[in-house]
């Protein structure tokens, strides 16, 4: 009984460190962005959350925006300034998988596309052009390709402008993370085995 509940409970614990939401909470927006009444706006360089790393970057010194207006609930939307590259990469283990991303445009009357371009850990790149074709959030997923990444990139446009947010990633654990999982598993069965011997 008790070797039944430490796997499950080492097991739970794997899996719920793999995954997560980055929901752009108001604590860490608030704690991290330097808030500019001008145009009631969170601004700044880059932003971490659960282990993950959002840059922006750009030809006019881009910046991260977090904009009261997309308050809701105890956390924000993201976006960045005009011509700016968001880049996501995780701080905590070597790849990660894009699953999914909610997006939305500014009021428009056409349609507006986002590429995002991931690197994978072995140099090759995979990219997936969503087409955004009204002014409400929806929830994208990303193509079965958008894993074992080192990062992903997406630019906003001149006007062409959405926000994004709750990313869902998995971060993929180290081999040597599962080597140790398995082997203390491994000790649990010798230890029950020796206390029924």
């Amino acid at each position: 009984m008790l070797r039944a509940s430490t796997t499950a409970a080492l097991l739970f614990a794997a899996t719920a460190q793999a995954n997560t939401t980055i929901d752009f909470d108001a604590g860490s927006v608030q704690s991290q962005l330097n808030y500019q009444n001008w145009i009631a706006t969170w601004t700044g360089t880059s932003y971490v959350e659960d282990g993950f790393l959002l840059q922006s970057s750009g030809p006019w010194g881009n910046q991260l925006l977090a904009s009261e207006i997309t308050y809701n609930n105890g956390s924000y939307a993201m976006a960045a300034t005009p011509v700016g590259t968001t880049t996501l990469t995780s701080l905590t283990s070597p790849a990660f998988n894009l699953n999914s991303i909610d997006l939305i445009r500014l009021p428009a009357r056409r349609d507006w596309t986002v590429t995002f371009i991931g690197t994978k850990t072995d140099n090759t790149t995979v990219s997936q052009t969503i087409t955004i074709t009204d002014n409400a959030w929806h929830t994208y997923s990303l193509g079965a390709d958008f894993t074992d990444l080192v990062s992903v990139t997406w630019q906003e446009g001149v006007l062409r402008l959405y926000a994004y947010d709750n990313i869902d990633v998995t971060a993929v654990p180290e081999a040597e993370t599962w080597a140790m999982l398995l082997a203390g598993l491994g000790m649990l069965g010798w230890m029950q085995r020796r206390r029924q011997a």
